[in-house]
């Protein structure tokens, strides 16, 4: 039996007990009751979501409320004792490990804190035992809400036919034909054979296939050992030195292109000769861009002279001042030792 006691908005509660029945009750259900604290903390919390929504609380009727609230608070009760009934419990443990997992609780570096957990309690006014107790309720109604929810109400009909089916069963007879049983039968040229294959070329082509031997490297499977100052300057000097050469010579030239290359070198070579500036001929006459810089070139870079490296190496090695070398190609080139160092 349920005994319910209508809430009295306009009048308040204290309105609607007297005669022996407890003023701290609102209503009876079952073995378990809806307490007058719990009943005005649930209204006041329904009352505050439905002011979040609208701006004018005037809308707001506080009878509905108070009949809603009331009702809503009778049937979690039933739900409650019914999941009860049917054993739908949770254990303490399970709770513990629920409890540990919500993010509210972990500190910065995720995990559970005590200090978090027991802020939390003491902002709500609640014990470790009842928030255990709210737990396991919410808990059980989750379970029986779910037994609920996903359990399918199939109408006999139905059953019927999906066992019939399951029982249903077809006889069927099949012979095996094997090709090589009639193949002394069958007479096919080499033109049969071309004529289907033109016909059917596109129906006959296969995915091209590629026969492919790797070796995968990757920064995870190649351990490279942690290389020290001290070593990385060994390599360095060492790189140095491959670098350095025996012989190092600053080189000037002057470079005299096309067909008149030999009578204007003889030119050149005249006026050097007189003692004219090796940097203002060049910068007169050569063809090349660095005689804008009077010809220097700087010291002498194999790299520079592409496929002709050997033969410039060599004519440096062996020139003089002002002496004009055998042309390369097409060009002739009068070159000038500034310095040399070995």
């Amino acid at each position: 039996m349920i005994l319910c006691l209508s809430p009295l908005a306009l009048l308040g509660v204290e309105s609607y007990f007297g005669g022996g029945v407890d003023p701290n009750q609102i209503a009876q259900v079952g073995e378990a009751s809806v307490g007058l604290s719990e009943y005005q903390n649930a209204v006041n919390n329904r009352r505050s979501e439905i002011l979040e929504q609208v701006d004018d609380a005037s809308l707001l009727n506080e009878d509905v409320l108070h009949e809603q609230v009331l009702k809503g608070l009778i049937d979690r009760t039933l739900l409650e004792q019914q999941a009860g009934k049917l054993g739908m419990t949770v254990s303490d443990d399970t709770i513990n490990r629920l409890l540990r997992e919500e993010e509210i609780f972990k500190d910065a570096d995720g995990n559970f804190s005590n200090d978090q957990f027991a802020n939390f309690l003491r902002q709500r006014g609640m014990t470790k035992n009842q928030l255990f107790a709210e737990f396991r309720n919410q808990l059980s109604l989750d379970q029986l809400n779910a037994s609920i929810v996903g359990t399918a109400v199939y109408p006999m009909q139905a059953v019927s036919q999906l066992i019939d089916l399951q029982l249903e069963s077809r006889n069927v007879w099949v012979h095996r034909f094997d090709w090589q049983d009639y193949a002394d039968q069958v007479k096919l040229s080499k033109n049969d054979i071309q004529a289907y294959y033109d016909a059917n070329k596109d129906t006959l082509k296969s995915a091209a296939m590629v026969n492919l031997a790797y070796i995968q490297l990757s920064p995870q499977t190649i351990k490279v050992d942690d290389v020290t100052t001290e070593e990385l300057q060994q390599q360095y000097e060492a790189y140095k030195q491959s670098l350095a050469a025996d012989d190092e010579r600053r080189v000037s030239q002057i470079l005299l292109t096309g067909d008149d290359a030999k009578a204007r070198a003889d030119k050149v070579k005249a006026r050097l000769a007189k003692g004219e500036s090796f940097a203002a001929v060049a910068k007169a006459e050569s063809d090349d861009p660095s005689g804008e810089a009077g010809g220097d070139i700087g010291r002498f870079n194999p790299s520079v002279f592409g496929g002709d490296a050997d033969a410039v190496e060599k004519s440096t090695r062996r020139l003089e001042r002002w002496r004009c070398d055998s042309p390369y190609q097409d060009q002739l080139w009068l070159s000038d030792i500034h310095s040399h160092r070995r």
